[in-house]
């Protein structure tokens, strides 16, 4: 198991669960990921910040792959 409490932004936006939760998080409830946040509270600024990162980046480039995701990222 990942120990996303060590994570920043760039970490969240380089995770594919983070990512796949994001990009659904309208349509499917991910219990882990909610779940995830009412426990580490302090870690909501970088959720937040990483959620709109990924839905600026999505939102601009039609077609963008994880691969390349993870490479600006990096």
């Amino acid at each position: 198991m990942k120990k996303y409490i060590h994570f920043y932004t760039k970490d969240f936006m380089a995770d594919s669960s983070f990512r796949e939760w994001v990009r659904n998080d309208e349509n499917e409830p991910n219990d882990f990921w909610e779940k995830w946040l009412l426990e580490h509270p302090e870690k909501k600024q970088d959720v937040q910040t990483a959620r709109e990162l990924l839905l600026a980046i999505w939102a601009t480039y039609d077609h963008i792959s994880d691969h390349e995701i993870n490479h600006h990222v990096e």
